[in-house]
């Protein structure tokens, strides 16, 4: 069951005049990656939270994906867990497959990670009803490992100029903190050993938490993730959400990258919308497209050097 679900997950599938656009022009140096986070969509795509309509969020980050594929060729789009609403409802899915299948239709592949209002057991019913066997299964995206690791859904996505791992943080459905699990942090260093000339980028829902922090509201296992990742020096750059906020920050060398809510922000100083990942040899250029388009990060970029591995 998990393989299939797994594979649902690896859903393959004008410019709009904005000066932020008319820089994203085509550059074979690069990789261009859309990623996004905490969607929370809701099986009624009307329904508000906190004054937003989380599907009217999407549909318009989905479209300025599409107007910027115009210009520059997308890899794939991720969206890093909290993809559903609440509590994962398979109707949940199926509302969100909606919303990005013209980013399916396109052939851009989309990977989609597990966040703590996801539902492991529900999210392959709900996408399969928007989305045949045949293209879920799809791979386009490049080389791509699922790891056999029960009651976890994680993966490697070989791309050009390095690899990505979706990790699974999901612990308990509609609870906050989250959880790797000893299995999978693991299988993240017997991978990450077996290709140490790699670049490579992690992305995972919850938000690094390091013991002694108060009350556990992140990743459980911080601690143990953090040090994995700051001793395997090809790990550039550590990706992840669920603290709605859009913030960059960097610990002996490693990124630390939190992405922007699509839906919703728990702060009105924060943004919501989608970040543009441009990833080279040497690092990674971001560039975050903000919904209403007038906070004050929209369309800046921010640039991520590597470390030295």
């Amino acid at each position: 069951m998990l393989k299939a679900v797994s594979s649902a997950i690896a859903l393959a599938a004008s410019k709009t005049g904005s000066r932020v656009y008319a820089q994203e022009t085509k550059d074979d140096g690069y990789e261009a990656w859309a990623l996004l986070s905490d969607t929370h969509i809701a099986a009624d795509p009307e329904l508000k939270a906190r004054g937003v309509n989380m599907a009217g969020h999407l549909r318009q980050a989905v479209q300025e994906v599409l107007q910027a594929h115009e210009s520059r060729v997308y890899s794939g789009l991720m969206i890093n867990g909290d993809c559903a609403y609440l509590e994962g409802d398979a109707a949940d899915y199926t509302t969100l497959g909606k919303l990005i299948k013209p980013i399916s239709e396109k052939g851009i592949p989309m990977h989609l990670t597990l966040g703590n209002h996801d539902e492991r057991t529900h999210i392959q019913a709900g996408l399969a009803a928007v989305f045949n066997a045949s293209t879920m299964a799809d791979g386009r995206a490049g080389a791509k490992e699922i790891p056999n690791l029960e009651g976890k859904l994680a993966s490697k996505i070989r791309g050009r100029f390095c690899d990505w791992y979706l990790l699974d943080s999901l612990d308990v459905t509609n609870k906050t903190p989250g959880r790797l699990g000893e299995k999978q942090i693991a299988w993240l260093d017997a991978s990450l050993q077996s290709a140490p000339e790699r670049p490579a980028l992690v992305m995972v829902h919850h938000n690094p938490q390091p013991a002694g922090m108060g009350k556990v509201l992140g990743l459980i296992d911080t601690d143990a993730l953090l040090s994995l990742l700051k001793e395997r020096r090809q790990v550039k750059a550590l990706f992840f959400g669920h603290t709605h906020v859009a913030a960059t920050l960097e610990v002996e060398g490693l990124h630390l990258v939190n992405l922007p809510a699509c839906a919703y922000h728990f702060n009105a100083s924060q943004p919501t919308g989608w970040t543009s990942a441009l990833v080279d040899p040497t690092g990674c250029s971001l560039r975050l497209f903000d919904t209403g388009k007038a906070h004050s990060l929209h369309g800046t970029e921010v640039r991520l050097n590597w470390r030295s591995s």
